[in-house]
């Protein structure tokens, strides 16, 4: 952009400008003024010398005495001061003061001439060859007015006129520079006068716009200019006070959409983004300050959702729906409201996301475990009463039968016990852990040692052999009651899945990231499809032959909530046919339980 003139150019030249302007015209209008007053005072003088000798021109016409006339022209020129002409009808100068009337041209054609044949005064200026100078021609008519026998001109030259106008151009043109450089003093004044303030208010104004607006103005000229620096400190103080309001709430409204769990996704009328929070980020895999500017089919890809967000910018009122995202494995609870501008415009659309996937994930679960628990308490107890209502019909009578079927009814109710011990133990896991957990500084090694004399009868009735792979000198913090259960129950389902003559191996090491507890076996392994879902309560691989082994289907559920009270994970790695191995992972430093459950707020 072109760079801007200061402010003095535009005081300093107007001013200079008008004085000149002003001064041109002064100087034309006095030179004219001049030179017709002078004029007219010439052509009075000469007008006055005609009369005079008109007759005495007149007596030397009638008869015609061109040589008398002619030395009369001489004698007055000479006297007068001026020149003298008499010229005939035909144009013919019979008498002149300056010239041979032999040189001389028919003067019938020269306007002065003319107009006084016709009766009346003639006037003309005009430059005269013969004299060669500019001259004031005056023209007067002899004899009868109506048929003029002869013209009587006089004439005086105009240098003088010329010199003194040329005069009067200097002394004006003297008398203006002097004004302009007067008035050009007076205009650099009055200029910096103005410019210091505006300078200032100029300069506090640019801190405005670079949103310093902590600055005040202070402006000691009065009027206007102190006016308006009152006027800009009011409202730069008004600004500041809503800027800050502004981004305050701008502040609380980021920071409350970051917090926010859902999704929040707000769009304009033509669909492009103009809010994205974090939770929306990680929805749809992109980072708000990318995602916010572009079309929302650029960031989503779900056509489904596409077309609601589409139904809610066309209909105002509230809808919601429920969509599945990435093949099945995220679902949405979708809220869509119009929005709107202050003056109820519609704008646009906002759509608030809740990820449902735990909650459906947490209803099957739920919904699987009424059925699993309902079947197997169901299994035992439909086996009691049966035998019961046997010994009820006569069945008791008979001692070897009785005797079998009591010995039945006390294996289901052992099973049914078995059950309830096993649910209540993950309830009180579940519930507060604080409660049934003691954690202390404890040998690992010790832990793992008597996990494996447990289950050491149970390996030998199957012809198994447990091999022990772990320092003696292990030791972290842990529960050791817990700790030891997990262990029994990974060893006690390695058992019972494990053909006669095969291997157990309990391992376990440390390293950076903490304590890591492994049983492999060399058993049946575990399809892959099944990994995943293997430590949810009730769930089985092989349900008949889970019964069979007399598995509640809780034991690995048990061994995911005692890692989980000690803040570490369980996995298994298995090949189908050749076994699986089983890791529990314990972090080296247990946090109190106290934080655990109840987690400071962080900003």
């Amino acid at each position: 952009m072109a760079a801007q003139r200061k402010l003095i150019w535009h005081i300093f030249l107007p001013v200079i400008g008008t004085i000149l302007i002003s001064l041109f015209v002064v100087s034309w209008q006095a030179a004219r003024t001049v030179r017709q007053v002078y004029m007219d005072r010439q052509i009075e003088d000469l007008e006055t010398r005609t009369f005079l000798v008109r007759e005495i021109v007149g007596g030397y016409l009638s008869p015609l005495r061109p040589e008398r006339l002619d030395s009369l022209c001489v004698a007055l020129g000479s006297t007068l001061d001026c020149r003298f002409t008499v010229v005939l009808e035909s144009g013919r100068v019979i008498g002149d003061s300056h010239e041979s009337v032999e040189n001389m041209d028919i003067h019938r054609d020269r306007p002065e001439i003319q107009t006084a044949f016709e009766g009346r005064r003639g006037i003309s200026s005009r430059y005269s060859h013969t004299l060669n100078t500019e001259m004031l021609y005056v023209a007067v008519p002899t004899g009868d007015p109506a048929a003029p026998t002869a013209v009587i001109r006089t004439a005086v030259p105009l240098h003088g006129l010329n010199r003194s106008i040329r005069a009067l151009h200097r002394r004006i043109a003297i008398t203006g520079g002097l004004i302009a450089l007067l008035s050009g003093l007076f205009a650099l004044c009055l200029t910096g006068w103005i410019n210091k303030p505006i300078a200032r208010i100029a300069r506090v104004v640019e801190e405005f716009g670079k949103g310093n607006l902590d600055h005040r103005l202070y402006i000691r000229n009065p009027g206007e200019l102190n006016r308006l620096a009152v006027a800009l400190n009011t409202m730069a103080g008004e600004l500041d006070r809503r800027i800050r309001t502004i981004t305050r709430q701008h502040n609380e409204i980021r920071a409350i959409l970051a917090s926010m769990s859902e999704a929040i996704v707000a769009v304009d009328r033509s669909e492009r983004i103009i809010r994205f929070n974090q939770a929306a980020a990680g929805l749809f895999g992109m980072q708000p300050d990318k995602a916010e500017g572009r079309n929302i089919r650029e960031v989503v890809r779900n056509t489904e959702l596409i077309a609601f967000i589409r139904k809610t910018l066309e209909h105002p009122e509230p809808r919601e729906t429920e969509i599945t995202l990435s093949e099945g494995h995220c679902s949405l609870r979708v809220h869509g409201t119009a929005l709107q501008d202050s003056d109820g415009g519609k704008i646009g659309a906002l759509l608030v996301m809740h990820d449902i996937t735990r909650i459906k994930h947490l209803e099957r679960i739920r919904r699987d475990f009424v059925a699993n628990v309902s079947h197997e308490l169901k299994t035992p107890v439909t086996s009691i009463k049966g035998f019961v209502e046997t010994l009820r019909e006569g069945a008791i009578q008979d001692p070897d039968h009785a005797g079998r079927f009591l010995d039945i009814l006390a294996k289901q109710a052992d099973r049914l016990g078995v059950i309830i011990d096993d649910l209540l133990k993950l309830s009180r896991l579940e519930k507060d852990p604080s409660a049934h957990a003691e954690i202390v500084q404890s040998s690992i090694s010790g832990i793992l040692h008597e996990a494996v004399l447990v289950c050491r009868d149970a390996a030998e009735k199957k012809q198994l052999e447990i091999e022990k792979d772990f320092g003696e000198e292990l030791d972290g913090m842990v529960d050791p009651r817990l700790i030891q259960e997990a262990v029994v129950n990974l060893i006690d389902n390695a058992v019972k899945y494990s053909e006669p003559g095969n291997r157990i191996r309990v391992s376990a090491s440390e390293d950076a990231e903490g304590i890591h507890i492994r049983v492999r076996d060399r058993g049946i392994g575990i399809p892959e499809k099944h990994i995943g879902r293997i430590f949810e309560r009730f769930y089985r691989v092989d349900m008949a032959r889970s019964r069979e082994l007399g598995g509640t289907g809780l034991g690995l559920s048990i061994v995911k909530h005692i890692a989980e009270v000690h803040h570490g994970s369980v996995s298994v790695e298995s090949v189908l046919g050749e076994g699986s191995t089983f890791s529990l992972h314990l972090p080296k430093k247990i946090p109190d339980f106290s934080e655990r459950n109840h987690p400071r707020e962080t900003e």
